[in-house]
């Protein structure tokens, strides 16, 4: 399957070095390998290939003969997101779109971070703490997350806590959502909120299926953003909005530090948010969209410049790129991945 993004790394690859960065089994390998160049293949799961690397004894002559698993281009918008909501959206669960593949790969995959990422990073003895902290960040996602909260559960200090955070975005596993404050040291300060690279992980967890729709909102925005700083330079950003009122929208884009879209995840509400109305009357340049998980048709309140999208449509067009034409796989551009 072509990726949209092999001609800009073909390009930058005449001039500079590119580091290709991500989550574990999201699909670097299988996309470094489509480029077509000769190349050696060393995995760093091997500790052959580990200790080639430690003493720079690979063969730079190598020409690697690669067979590619082929798959349809084509799928659903609808089907694509239940899949996500389901099953997840790394390639081996989605593609396999069947719960117990699922859980068997999800079982290694955890199991490889936290057993061998990890312990290649840092020298962490309290394995088993941070597993749990995984677990308690399932049950808060979509909320605000303390660090003196989480302290008092793990009864460890909350600079441990931070630390242990920041690890698992390193590696990965949770990326933070900060709340919007024009003061950027003040948002840092701030209680953050948690999602998870992997969605299927929440579902098979159990969680709340509001929760698990609004980590794939979240994935889908972040996704599109990184590619907005990659592939153009510019600085974007995704936060939540929440005042002390405790009126809240769920995410702010950012390009440029300039507010371009405001959006509310819902799993089934057809009445658009209050907050969303008032947040929108603060950003009058913004979109303001509700994005609905259950919706059968767009739905627009003109006179406060809201519009509410069904989910599965919002999602597979989804871009923030102003000047990138990249080729069209229907359904799957918005949802296919983490």
């Amino acid at each position: 399957m072509r990726r949209f993004a092999e001609d800009r790394i073909r390009k930058d690859l005449s001039k500079k070095i590119v580091l290709l960065a991500g989550a574990r089994q999201a699909g670097k390998t299988t996309l470094s390998r489509q480029l077509g160049l000769k190349h050696a293949y060393l995995n760093f799961d091997s500790a052959e290939d580990r200790k080639l690397l430690r003493l720079r004894q690979w063969d730079r002559q190598v020409e690697i003969v690669i067979l590619v698993r082929e798959v349809r281009d084509e799928i659903e918008p609808a089907d694509a997101l239940q899949r996500i909501l389901t099953v997840g959206g790394f390639p081996e669960p989605f593609l396999s779109n069947d719960q117990n593949e699922a859980r068997r790969w999800r079982r290694t995959h955890i199991d490889s971070i936290l057993r061998e990422d990890l312990l290649d990073l840092e020298k962490v003895r309290a394995l088993k703490s941070i597993e749990l902290l995984v677990e308690l960040l399932t049950e808060r996602v979509s909320s605000t997350v303390s660090f003196s909260s989480l302290a008092r559960d793990l009864e460890v200090s909350a600079h441990t806590v931070k630390h242990w955070l920041e690890i698992l975005e390193n590696l990965y596993v949770i990326f933070a959502v900060r709340p919007f404050h024009t003061n950027v040291a003040r948002s840092i300060l701030k209680e953050s909120k948690y999602y998870f690279y992997d969605t299927g992980a929440l579902a098979q967890a159990g969680v709340d299926q509001g929760a698990v729709f609004e980590n794939a909102v979240a994935c889908a925005l972040a996704r599109e953003l990184h590619l907005t700083e990659d592939f153009t330079g510019r600085k974007a950003n995704l936060c939540f909005l929440r005042d002390k009122e405790k009126r809240e929208v769920d995410f702010l884009v950012l390009i440029d530090r300039t507010p371009q879209q405001l959006i509310e995840a819902k799993w089934a509400d057809d009445t658009f948010s209050r907050s969303l109305g008032y947040f929108r009357n603060l950003f009058p340049a913004a979109r303001a969209l509700q994005v609905v998980r259950s919706l059968d048709r767009p739905r627009e309140d003109r006179a406060r410049s809201l519009r509410m999208l069904p989910a599965a449509d919002y999602l597979a067009e989804i871009s923030f790129l102003e000047d990138i034409v990249r080729p069209r796989i229907r359904g799957a551009r918005g949802l296919g991945g983490p």
